[in-house]
């Protein structure tokens, strides 16, 4: 488990713990451990993104905005500490927004019609709804990118591009699309690089397996525990933090996600159970120290197609970590069914019983349902993520965004 000193020093890499803190601007709070050196800070970073806005302004969307996070990116103070397994950027308050998305907010304003504008402001303040473009409900494909890695998707968007160009169907608009993808996708394996040679520099006890983590994930797609678990962590704070979409379950079910890795790390002798424990520790830390507000769910279990449960050894042993830690945040939310195991049942409601746990019973049969209301099939429905604030979805086929919160009292 993560040992006493590691914990103090990650509780503060997001933030001061004993300085007011305001969890709605969590991400404009700075903590501890960054290389000054390696790179801008906030203010600079704006200026930079300010003179980049004259080259960009005319391009397309995706290419203007993946540009802008590409400079981001590349400007980003880095966090590679002897305290933590895990990496870190510096600047987290969203700043590539500031030249495109909240600009482009902005205009489309415009572009509505006196009537509307009018219709939305009575109604938010009357307090009947509250009306606005919510996109935090947002789970990857997390499949892909644990079989591809960075690079692997990246290659991906380039295999669809040169394919729909084959068959005519590439216009303007897929053009900026994929060559978004390209660009950001391209920056993400460039800061993994430059993170890789900083780690090397490094003269601590664990800099030799953060670079050879690093390495690996800048190459390709992870082939360890560690590895998988820092690629959740690199996408989740990238994409919440720097493109502006909350990552709203870590893994499609982490006890799965994750599973195959500890399983042949094991057997190989690669890690044991310890080790894996302990990884999970630092992981887990990191979204106790983030703060958010909201809480960071993910989710675990669910039913196979021949109704066999999901749950597995590893479920078991990260109720356990999160127990021994005694933190309420990532939030948990387990999918409960006829088959899900008594162990897992016991050590959840004694959890609770503690008080010492965020979890959420979800009763899977009725979520199923509900999704194979909407048109799913019977497998996409077994294989539904949970995200956000317990909302189903069929994975890697299903975007969750919302305009309007209605009062129903």
């Amino acid at each position: 488990m993560i040992t006493k000193t590691d914990r103090y020093h990650i509780e503060r890499k997001y933030h001061d713990p004993e300085k007011e803190f305001d969890a709605f601007k969590r991400m404009a709070y700075h903590g501890i451990g960054y290389i000054e050196d390696s790179g801008l800070d906030d203010d600079q970073i704006l200026n930079g993104l300010k003179r980049l806005e004259k080259e960009t302004e005319h391009l397309p969307h995706p290419v203007a905005r993946a540009k802008a996070i590409k400079y981001v990116l590349e400007n980003e103070r880095i966090y590679i500490n002897e305290h933590d397994y895990f990496v870190g950027l510096y600047s987290l308050s969203r700043l590539a927004n500031r030249t495109t998305f909240d600009k482009w907010a902005k205009d489309s304003q415009s572009l509505r019609d006196t009537d509307t504008l009018e219709r939305s402001r009575d109604f938010n303040n009357s307090g009947a709804v509250m009306i606005w473009t919510d996109y935090d409900h947002v789970v990857p494909d997390w499949k892909s990118l644990m079989e591809l890695g960075f690079s692997g998707i990246c290659e991906r968007a380039r295999e669809y591009k040169r394919k729909h160009k084959e068959n005519g169907t590439l216009n303007s608009e897929m053009t900026a699309f994929f060559e978004g993808i390209e660009i950001q996708y391209t920056a993400i394996i460039e800061l993994i690089d430059r993170m890789y040679h900083t780690a090397l520099k490094q003269e601590f006890e664990k800099e030799k397996k953060i670079a050879e983590c690093l390495k690996n994930l800048r190459n390709g797609a992870p082939s360890s525990f560690y590895e998988a678990l820092q690629l959740i962590y690199i996408y989740f704070i990238i994409s919440e933090s720097i493109d502006s979409y909350q990552v709203r379950s870590l893994g499609n079910g982490l006890d799965n996600t994750l599973y195959a890795f500890y399983k042949n790390d094991i057997a190989s002798n690669k890690i044991t159970k310890e080790d894996a424990c302990n990884y999970l520790s630092y992981f887990l830390m990191q979204w106790s120290a983030i703060g958010n507000y909201w809480g960071q769910p993910f989710y675990m279990g669910g039913t196979n197609l021949d109704g066999s449960t999901k749950y597995n050894e590893l479920s078991y042993e990260i109720l356990d970590v999160y127990d021994n830690l005694e933190i309420y945040n990532p939030k948990i939310q387990l999918k409960i069914n006829e088959n899900t195991p008594d162990n897992i049942l016991n050590k959840a409601f004694d959890m609770v019983r503690r008080k010492n746990a965020s979890i959420v019973f979800c009763c899977e049969p009725a979520m199923i349902k509900a999704v194979m209301g909407y048109g799913a099939t019977y497998e996409e429905a077994l294989n539904m993520d949970i995200r956000g604030c317990y909302e189903t979805g069929v994975r890697a086929n299903e975007v969750s965004s919302t305009s309007g919160y209605i009062n129903a009292a």
